[in-house]
């Protein structure tokens, strides 16, 4: 599997962006990942550097504790054929793991000028996939989307209520996932835990707001027991069509509902309307309104597809999409080959074939070696 993100790519420790494999093997070895724009995004001509003409983002630092660091270190010099970079120096021992185009160049030369500048970190630069070790767990499903941080400040402690609540909203404006974050990162009294947004050319993007152990400033009395998703640019007034040009949004808005509610024990219960008596689960702002009885929001709307984000629900609460089974023929029986194998030779019913002027096909094989 090739590897490379798109340049400019910012993805810091921890936040999601990569893709699973990355997670699984910080996982395997207690570090988190990071990249920046401009990370390894060059066309290198060296040996054992692969191909870089679109400048991918192809460099990833893993940072965690220094015995962490070292074991990965070690791991990816045994299996150094995979990597095109490994810069590393141990800041307690001075151990040092360098490789290049595949290489193991430990005591050579080759990035003398570069190990102390990685003490707190390990780097690495590939262009496919690092296997991961023997008994790791494969990488969780995810959909595809893009996710960042835009800090705001305007959010306040749960104190110490446990939240049982994850509501989704609309904008009612103009914006994306960005551009509504840094409004919301202002002077203004409200605030979200996510925005999301899809782009015209399907690419999802995630921003977190606020951290989900705190408040965000959404649902007023509501807001200490609430996480609080808002679909970026959209309307209470828009109709279905309109919501499901939004599919891929919405499914991503599925999967981090369902990872919330795991982490926080919120029921993977879809509350749509109409609604009944209040419970914990996953709904909309119109709950708040219509159920809880505090303001008079009533988004997302009668037309949001309730059907597909339960579905969607349903699955990523199940592991993620399922591959297809294969498709197996069914048996033809020998009866049935014969037929089959006639009809081929003498033309449906055993009247010829039109387009050889009402001949079989052994005859008109025939009659064009006579010619």
């Amino acid at each position: 599997m090739t590897y490379g993100l798109p340049s400019g790519t910012n993805i810091p420790y921890g936040a999601a962006g990569f893709p699973g494999w990355v997670y699984a093997l910080g996982k395997a070895f207690g570090l988190q990942a990071s990249t920046y724009p401009d990370h390894q995004e060059s066309e290198r001509a060296e040996a054992g550097f692969a191909p870089n003409p679109q400048h991918l983002n192809r460099g990833i630092d893993w940072a965690g504790s220094v015995p962490d660091m070292q074991r990965f270190a070690e791991y990816l010099l045994s299996i150094r054929s995979h990597l095109e970079q490994v810069i590393w120096q141990n800041p307690n021992t001075s151990q040092r793991v360098g490789v290049a185009g595949g290489d193991d160049v430990t005591t050579a030369p080759y990035y003398a000028d570069d190990y102390a500048n990685h003490t707190d970190h390990v780097h690495t630069r590939q262009s496919q996939q690092i296997p991961l070790p023997e008994g790791a767990p494969m990488p969780d499903p995810r959909p595809d989307f893009n996710e960042y941080a835009l800090w705001s400040g305007n959010n306040q402690s749960r104190n110490g209520i446990k939240p049982d609540l994850w509501i989704i909203h609309t904008q009612e404006g103009n914006g994306n996932a960005d551009s509504l974050a840094r409004w919301l990162g202002g002077n203004v009294q409200a605030s979200y835990h996510y925005t999301i947004s899809q782009a015209a050319d399907g690419g999802v993007t995630v921003c977190d707001v606020v951290d989900t152990d705190l408040s965000s400033w959404s649902v007023l009395s509501a807001n200490n027991r609430s996480i609080n998703l808002c679909f970026a640019g959209s309307s209470a007034a828009w109709t279905r069509e309109q919501w499901m040009t939004q599919k891929r949004a919405i499914d991503v808005a599925a999967y981090l509902a369902v990872q919330d509610c795991r982490k926080y024990s919120i029921p993977l219960t879809v509350i749509s309307p109409p609604y009944s008596q209040g419970r914990a689960g996953i709904t909309d702002h119109a709950y708040v309104t219509k159920v809880l009885g505090d303001g008079t929001h009533t988004d997302v709307g009668r037309n949001f597809p309730w059907d597909y984000f339960s579905e969607r629900i349903q699955v990523w609460a199940g592991g993620g999409p399922k591959p297809k089974p294969p498709v197996t023929p069914a048996p033809i029986s020998d009866s049935e080959r014969l037929r089959l194998i006639w009809e081929q030779l003498m033309g449906p019913g055993g009247k010829g074939w039109p387009q050889l002027g009402g001949k079989s096909l052994v005859d008109a094989v025939a009659e064009l070696l006579k010619r």
